[in-house]
């Protein structure tokens, strides 16, 4: 039986190269909401401390600021849901 520590899977993550791009690390989409914002906001921080080298959120018109406010370092854009 094993117990689970980073000993068991570290080795299997990869390892960021000192050349590489933002871009190399992934890219994270979160389609966010205008109502129960919290989950959004949570996904995001989740995806950067995941490794992502960048986070977009896609936010209803009019809620952009508030993500803006929220997650300053992810790339915010405001689009009309169909």
């Amino acid at each position: 039986m094993h117990t689970n520590s980073p000993e068991l899977w570290q080795s299997q993550l990869p390892r960021p190269n000192p050349d590489s791009h933002k871009y190399d690390r992934g890219i994270a989409l979160i389609a966010a909401g205008a109502a129960m914002t919290g989950a959004a906001c949570l996904a995001a921080r989740a995806a950067q401390r995941a490794g992502a080298g960048v986070v977009w959120v896609h936010a209803p018109v009019g809620r952009g600021d508030f993500y803006r406010l929220k997650l300053d370092s992810c790339i915010i854009k405001e689009q009309a849901w169909p």
